[in-house]
């Protein structure tokens, strides 16, 4: 199925510019701009100019250079790299290795079910995080990212305290709400955490080191999937009930922090404008400001606005037509 639709895939327009194919990436930019628009559309030509740009900028330092990871300055470059492995790192740092990995073993050692009976169940869970998981499709593109990743984690949070407090209960009932709450996490990982850690990567890094991020992304899933799953069947068999607390305790005292201090907000914003984020510098800048959540689609607007009334004060359809711009 992947191979037979990417025949029909087209490339990206940053790309094809990056690689001198200016006509094409006007073409498929028309194509996102909407049906019957041609690509001298007003739209199509400043947004490729935009892209223009910010290509120029980004490919000024000539070949790529490994040091330029490590970097700082206005692009923040260092930062950007430590986000995209800290965020598929959490991903898998919140328990859900413990569910998709172990949880035949974690409902006949936890819940005390039968093996068929763990076996259908987690079947059942899996379907049921499939179904999940389609819902956020729709989902990741008007919600904002930091909101999902906060209700994803909340949910988390609930699911392995319950957890915790069903097992060491042991009784019927409590294994019973102890099942639920699988499911409940499952429900809760796919409205956040499944999604988000995989376009926020590309997202918050330049065209430049775009590659080079979301492999360090990959990296941080895998490294620390990897740890989550060889101490999981120890830690289950030895401790018990506590390794639900475990996660509990690894969602409130770290992933939660860290995403609330660290991870600006992207939603909405053109990959172009998301640079204005990390221009500030330190560690924290873009993520707040006095009013809260930095929101650069406000910063835009202001300045459209400031410009209209600047270069068409007498001009009405002129300064309207600048305000309503779709690049706003």
């Amino acid at each position: 199925m992947v191979i037979v639709l990417t025949f029909i895939l087209p490339e990206t327009p940053r790309y094809l510019m990056s690689q001198g194919r200016d006509q094409e990436a006007k073409e498929v930019m028309a194509r996102l701009a909407g049906k019957n628009v041609t690509t001298d559309d007003h739209r199509v030509v400043e947004l490729c100019e935009e892209i223009q740009a910010a290509i120029a900028i980004e490919s000024a330092g000539g070949p790529f250079k490994m040091k330029e990871l490590l970097q700082g300055g206005k692009l923040q470059n260092f930062r950007r790299m430590l986000i995209c492995f800290a965020i598929q790192g959490f991903q898998q740092l919140g328990g859900i290795c413990l569910i998709t990995y172990y949880l035949p073993k974690v409902l006949v050692s936890s819940v005390g079910m039968s093996r068929a009976a763990s076996l259908l169940v987690a079947g059942l869970c899996t379907t049921e995080y499939v179904l999940a998981s389609i819902f956020q499709v729709f989902m990741v593109g008007w919600l904002k990212r930091r909101t999902m990743l906060f209700i994803s984690s909340a949910g988390e949070i609930t699911s392995m305290v319950v957890l915790a407090i069903t097992v060491w209960h042991g009784g019927f009932g409590a294994g019973i709400v102890a099942t639920i709450m699988l499911f409940g996490f499952n429900t809760f990982y796919s409205f956040g955490w499944l999604t988000v850690p995989f376009v926020y990567p590309a997202e918050i890094t330049t065209l430049r080191l775009r590659a080079k991020g979301c492999a360090i992304a990959s990296a941080g899933a895998w490294i620390i999937e990897f740890m989550v799953v060889q101490i999981t069947p120890i830690a289950v068999q030895n401790i018990g009930y506590k390794t639900y607390i475990i996660f509990a305790v690894l969602n409130i005292a770290l992933i939660v922090p860290v995403t609330y201090f660290f991870f600006p907000e992207t939603a909405g914003l053109p990959l172009e404008a998301v640079d204005y984020i990390f221009e500030a510098g330190g560690i924290t800048a873009g993520v707040f400001q006095k009013g809260g959540t930095v929101d650069r689609r406000r910063d835009i607007e202001r300045n459209l606005e400031q410009k209209a009334h600047e270069h068409a004060p007498s001009t009405p359809p002129i300064a309207i037509e600048i305000l309503e711009h779709p690049q706003k």
